[in-house]
Parts: structure tokens; C-alpha cells; sequence
């Protein structure tokens, strides 16, 4: 085939792929505007002035504006703040807008740990899509079926299968870009030091993104909204649900 062809291939799936992303742009910013507009209306009809709905939502009263005009892209966690503030339902705010964007959804979490990790997990990470394994099989067809944002893999998941899941995750090109975060929740004591050391050496080495032990946060006020929010730093910002800091965005 001659060079005349490709190039004209090459023009084409330009522009299809230029095509696509436009039209997800335009639904992205139909449903920020419809959203803006929603919370404008209710926000006008409990009698709220815009100072004080961003002071209760603790935003500045700037950013509320933008929000209100579909000019911001706010986080899950401010949209639920908002409705919050507003007495009423995100889902009152959002249902019927076509275009469900992804700053709609919590993040996906996959988390592959033997039992007790498991339940410490759910039970920190409320709120988000969690889709739980135990086997090694399990967990590949799980990350084919869906788009996970981040892996939680326990240290003794599947027998210590922990670093053959790893590798799996680092070896796929479609899922080697999702941070990958290796977590104990038996205590350090139970282990050796140098075998503590040499699975956060070799967990490192092989791609994962942090190494997180529930020994670390006994000692905290609050040990699971800690090991949250640390887990949370691995997430896309937009699908966070955690607060947003006061005054700001």
C-alpha cells in the first residue's frame, strides 16, 4: 500500500479521536452548567446568600460563583459539601443531567487481602467503589472487568502472592499506570525487622507506590481517618471524597 493510504488512515483516526474528545467536552461542561444551575436555584430559593453557602461549604465566595456559572469543575467531596449545606440529596442536584461525569463517581479501589484486611479497608474506605479478592485469579479478571484508580494489595494476600500480583499489575500496559499500594494490617512485631525491610525494599523495586502498615496510626487521635487520608494522596483529586481544606477549592 502506498504512503498516500497511511496518511490518509492517519487523518482520519486524527480526527475521529479529536471528535470523540470534543464531544466528551461538551457534555462535561453541559453537566458542570446544569449542576451550576441547580445549585444556583436552590441555593436562591432557601434565601442563602452566596457568602454564606461558600462559608458553610468552605469555599471562597468567588469559586461558589464559578460553581454556580458551570465555570468551576468541583471535587465529589465539595459537591457532596454543597448538597450538604443545601439540605438536600447530591443525587437531587445531579439525576436527570445526561451526561453522568466521571467527577460524578467515587474512585474504584481494588483491594486484594486475606480477610482482616479486608475488613479494616472497607471499613476506612467507606464511601468509595471497592471491589474485594483474595485470590490471585480473581484479581486479573476483576482489573479486566473494570477501571480501577488504585490497588491495595495486602502483604499476605493469597498465601504472599503479594509481589506475584505486583508484577502481574506492573507487566500489563493497561494497568501498569495505577498506583499500587502495598499494606499490612498485622502488626510490624509479629515479623522480623529485616523481613519487614526487605518486603518494603522489594515492594519498591517492583513498581508499588507506597508501603502502608496499620501499626503506624495506633497513636493517632483518629487511626482510621489517618490511613485515609494517606491512602487518598494515590487517588485522581477529582475523586476524592475526602474534605476539601477550608477556604479553598
Amino acid at each position: 500500500m502506498n504512503t498516500k493510504f497511511w496518511q490518509n488512515i492517519d487523518r482520519y483516526w486524527v480526527s475521529r479521536m479529536t471528535s470523540i474528545h470534543d464531544s466528551e467536552s461538551r457534555e462535561r461542561e453541559a453537566g458542570l452548567a446544569q449542576f451550576g444551575l441547580r445549585v444556583l436555584d436552590l441555593r436562591q430559593r432557601k434565601g442563602l446568600s452566596q457568602e454564606t453557602l461558600a462559608d458553610r461549604t468552605g469555599v471562597t465566595r468567588s469559586y461558589l460563583g464559578e460553581i454556580e456559572r458551570g465555570k468551576a469543575n468541583p471535587t465529589l467531596s465539595l459537591m457532596l459539601k454543597i448538597s450538604g449545606a443545601l439540605d438536600t440529596a447530591l443525587s437531587d442536584l445531579t439525576s436527570g443531567i445526561e451526561a453522568q461525569p466521571a467527577f460524578l463517581q467515587p474512585a474504584h479501589i481494588l483491594i486484594a487481602d486475606v480477610p482482616k484486611g479486608q475488613s479494616r479497608l472497607k471499613r476506612v474506605l467507606h464511601g468509595y467503589e471497592l471491589a474485594l479478592t483474595r485470590d490471585l485469579v480473581e484479581a486479573k479478571v476483576l482489573l479486566d472487568r473494570s477501571d480501577s484508580d488504585l490497588i491495595i494489595g495486602g502483604v499476605h494476600f493469597s498465601e504472599g502472592r503479594i509481589f506475584d500480583l505486583l508484577r502481574m499489575v506492573k507487566a500489563d500496559a493497561d494497568t501498569k499506570g495505577i498506583p499500587f499500594i502495598c499494606f499490612r494490617e498485622l502488626p510490624v512485631g509479629m515479623l522480623p525487622v529485616f523481613i519487614h525491610e526487605s518486603i518494603e525494599v522489594c515492594a519498591r523495586a517492583l513498581g508499588a507506590a507506597a508501603v502502608l502498615e496499620s501499626e503506624k496510626y495506633v497513636n493517632s487521635t483518629s487511626p482510621d481517618s489517618a490511613l485515609r487520608a494517606d491512602i487518598e494522596q494515590f487517588l485522581p483529586r477529582e475523586k476524592r471524597l475526602s474534605n476539601a481544606p477550608k477556604g479553598g477549592r
